[in-house]
């Protein structure tokens, strides 16, 4: 009730108040107090009050607070809410089934959770970011050397210039690629990348805020690609490849699912909760099945939305 626009639009005077709202009344007492005492003050005047209806005492269980407290919202909205159900707006629509599938972790997704139960989950990713980035920058310098020794190959053998050699002999030399660049140079220039691309992947880790065990163990259930999604090697475009399903359970399940449905001729829609996830199936639906999609993100603040 402290909102500005309530307490403007609470000084005109009406006949009637209609309220339109979307909000799951039961899930905080005051917001819907505030609700009820916009529509009638002279009877939802109390807040306190309103809250004392639900107290069930010390002593009750709490699944019979909950079942009292949605009976009571729904004696008390009775005679205030308009409520229609969806078989009262679509008479033809089938009955809706539902099914419970459960999805077993992959070996990768285990080992995070439990370091997310242990409460290492930030030394955890940096031993894996960690162990990718060295791995990256073997492959990288094994193209490095070979590439060097293609250079020295390739160059003609008398290819040292004395310190008495005059300017133009030199700067010849040099812009034929006749001098090697010495390798303590290459190395150095290669330690730096190295550095700092480990302090990078460290910072990362680092700056992901997961103090929330809850919504950490639903990611590490979804995929382990929502808390670091690996980069190509020398690149910042993210991996694309198998490890998009054979990384995570629920994706194995659902690339079965999607499969078998869409043979039959469905339409599938599927709800994600983070939007990495979305960009994982999108890349992995595009890239691998070729199958066309839609998407649609919710990208407002929760204030706003």
């Amino acid at each position: 009730m402290n909102c500005k626009l309530i307490q403007e639009l609470k000084q005109y005077s009406s006949a009637n108040r209609l309220i339109l709202t979307g909000t799951p009344l039961h899930n905080n007492l005051a917001e819907l107090w505030s609700l009820l005492n916009f529509i009638l003050p002279d009877i939802f005047n109390d807040l306190h009050s309103f809250q004392q209806w639900f107290n069930f005492g010390e002593n009750t269980d709490l699944g019979e607070q909950t079942t009292g407290i949605v009976s009571q919202l729904h004696a008390i909205l009775k005679p205030f809410l308009l409520r229609r159900l969806k078989v009262d707006v679509v008479t033809d629509l089938p009955p809706k089934k539902e099914y419970i599938l459960y999805a077993p972790l992959t070996s990768e997704q285990k080992e995070l959770y439990q370091a997310t139960l242990d409460k290492g989950v930030h030394a955890y990713l940096k031993k894996k970011a960690l162990d990718s980035l060295e791995k990256d920058e073997e492959e990288v310098e094994a193209v490095e050397d070979d590439k060097r020794k293609l250079r020295k190959r390739t160059k003609p053998a008398a290819a040292a210039y004395l310190l008495e050699d005059d300017d133009d002999t030199y700067f010849e030399a040099l812009e034929r690629g006749d001098y090697d660049i010495p390798e303590e140079t290459e190395e150095e220039r290669r330690k730096k990348e190295r550095d700092a691309a480990r302090k990078q992947a460290i910072r990362g880790v680092n700056n992901q805020h997961l103090q929330n065990v809850v919504v950490q163990l639903r990611k590490v259930c979804s995929h382990p690609y929502l808390f670091d999604w690996p980069a190509e090697p020398g690149t910042d475009e993210c991996i694309v490849d198998e490890t998009l399903v054979g990384g995570s359970g629920k994706m194995l399940l659902l690339e079965r699912m999607l499969d078998e449905l869409l043979k039959r001729g469905h339409i599938v829609l599927i709800f994600f909760q983070f939007t990495t996830m979305l960009d994982i199936i999108k890349r992995w639906l595009i890239h691998y099945k070729d199958w066309e999609l839609c998407a649609l993100i919710d990208l407002l603040p929760p204030g706003e939305a």
